[in-house]
């Protein structure tokens, strides 16, 4: 099991159709172009024991970026739903889903909407 935890995010989510990586989903940084990007951000984390016995690997952060405010939340929604039901996601025992759920960052100084969701990746 990979210990790059928003590596295999991306992968996983380039897997399930969201895009490619280097092209359109990104690793730890939003990039001025394409409008529409998808990035996975580690949010930090130390591996601490949960109440549920579980290690917490991590904490991280999937933003969608989009021109349009309902496209961006509505793909925010979907990845949230893609990875928050899923058992043994990524290489991952569980994927659990952070309040709150999804965040809206507002408008760039390019009117892109940004929107975030919060996750933890337990070992």
């Amino acid at each position: 099991m990979s210990t790059d935890v928003v590596s295999d995010i991306a992968s996983y989510l380039a897997t399930g159709g969201y895009g490619t990586v280097g092209t359109n989903i990104f690793i730890e940084e939003l990039q001025d172009q394409p409008d529409n990007q998808i990035v996975v951000f580690s949010s930090g984390g130390h591996p601490i024991q949960s109440t549920d016995g579980h290690t917490i690997l991590s904490y991280f952060d999937v933003h969608v970026r989009n021109t349009s405010k309902a496209t961006a939340r509505s793909k925010a929604i979907e990845i949230r739903d893609y990875l928050g039901s899923k058992k043994a996601t990524a290489n991952r025992q569980a994927i659990t889903l952070q309040p709150p759920v999804i965040e809206y960052f507002g408008k760039d100084s390019m009117n892109r909407h940004r929107y975030g969701v919060f996750f933890e990746a337990f070992d």
